[in-house]
């Protein structure tokens, strides 16, 4: 699967884009299609069919959602759902900064209503590799990333589900404090990274219970909020963790100690720490604060994700426009409406469209939400999905070339060259170490 990272790079006089920008709107539609294609896939294997998805399945006919599944077609299903979690263990959480292609674990997580194991699954799978200490450092800060991503951007996870894992993160981290706060470290190491994955977990934690606290208010559960409020005075005192955290990040958390401990010394802490970040006072060391699951910016693979995903108003407005200056939707727009096949310039009225579709960008924000609340207009985002699916040449041409795509739709296993322990994958990790 091609994953690519969208660029577009300023023009400098006149209107004509830049070969790049060609180049990325060539790479944009082939990705773009290509996880069109794999999402039909994964519907066609698991027979989920959600409201979102295109007109019609490649692949064949796909049972509705609403369908009553058998015990042995949900084990089935769920051995494949493995499948799919080993490669994502051994390929994708070592790929560097994938942009795409990771949103067919969230995809397949969001079948919550037939499958409701794939959740815990997938997020079992990444606290065992949280606290594996035998795992690379590398390895264990990406899947901490992708925990932060997912319980923030999901709308589907239950509560109790996300009230368990937050829980059991902050055991974690309560060991992990235990056993390293009185540890000595070397003349040539510094804290930054002598404790990096600490650091990113502990990031995690802020954004999880500042993006979540809506909901664990109104389940009347703020006893892990708390409970990270005191460890948090511990954790700078040894680590000094906050340190390293951008701007962005420690004002969100100051916000998050201010409802929950108003006026207290260290507040105010933090509150200071963000001054010398904005003035460029502090450690030149920082945690990156780009996660797996930001927003999604191409256009028709998008429409299977944005039913299910969490849109945050104040924290994505950057992401937004900068999402959308790598892929405009309406440069796809262009270039699959007015190329006809007789070698007609596509480059014609680039920056109208990029113009045109940076002001609806700008518009969208507006229905997203303020503060942990889910996107209520999802059409306004995809306002245009339709029309460009409108088509007949184009989908005829996408439906022909996905039908001679050899993919594999029957039992047989596909061959890898590395296997995944699976044997603790026998008892559910959430049903064991987390107490309910």
């Amino acid at each position: 699967m091609i994953d690519a990272e969208i660029k577009h790079e300023a023009r400098v006089g006149g209107s004509e884009p830049t070969k790049v920008a060609n180049d990325s709107l060539e790479m944009a539609h082939k990705i773009d299609w290509l996880m069109v294609t794999l999402f039909d896939y994964v519907e066609f294997v698991f027979r989920v069919r959600r409201r979102n998805s295109l007109a019609s399945n490649s692949f064949g006919e796909v049972a509705s959602i609403s369908s009553v599944l058998s015990e042995e077609e949900i084990d089935k299903a769920t051995d494949k759902f493995l499948e799919f979690l080993d490669m994502f263990e051994l390929y994708l959480l070592i790929t560097f900064e994938s942009n795409y292609v990771q949103f067919i674990m969230f995809y397949l997580c969001s079948f919550m209503e037939v499958y409701p194991s794939f959740v815990e699954l997938f997020l079992s799978t990444l606290i065992r590799i949280i606290k594996d200490e035998e795992k690379s450092t590398i390895i264990r800060i990406n899947s901490a990333k992708y925990l932060c991503s997912f319980l923030t951007r999901a709308k589907f996870i239950p509560f109790n589900v996300l009230n368990d894992t937050v829980g059991f993160i902050i055991e974690f981290l309560e060991e992990y404090i235990s056993r390293n706060k009185d540890r000595q470290l070397k003349r040539s190491q510094s804290q930054y990274i002598a404790y990096e994955f600490f650091h990113y977990v502990v990031q995690a934690m802020i954004l999880v219970l500042w993006f979540r606290l809506d909901s664990f208010v109104e389940h009347r559960s703020v006893d892990h909020a708390n409970r990270f409020t005191e460890l948090s005075m511990e954790i700078q005192k040894y680590f000094h963790s906050f340190d390293y955290m951008s701007a962005k990040t420690l004002h969100l958390f100051e916000k998050f100690l201010n409802k929950l401990k108003p006026g207290c010394t260290f507040t105010n802490e933090i509150h200071e720490l963000v001054a010398s970040k904005s003035l460029n006072l502090s450690v030149e060391a920082q945690l990156e604060d780009k996660f797996p699951f930001d927003p999604y910016f191409i256009g028709h693979s998008s429409k299977y994700l944005v039913e299910n995903y969490i849109f945050y108003e104040s924290y994505d407005a950057d992401v937004f426009l900068r999402g959308y200056e790598k892929t405009p939707q309406s440069v796809m727009n262009y270039s699959e409406t007015n190329n006809d096949g007789d070698g007609a310039d596509s480059s014609v009225g680039y920056d109208s469209y990029f113009q045109e579709d940076a002001k609806s960008n700008a518009d969208s924000c507006s229905g997203v939400s303020k503060h942990g609340t889910e996107a209520s207009e999802n059409d306004t985002i995809f306002a245009n999905l339709d029309k460009l699916l409108d088509s007949k040449k184009l989908k005829t041409a996408l439906l022909e070339a996905k039908r001679k795509r050899p993919f594999l739709i029957d039992d047989d296993e596909p061959e890898i060259s590395k296997k995944v322990d699976t044997t603790h994958r026998s008892i559910n990790i959430l049903k064991t170490v987390i107490p309910h």
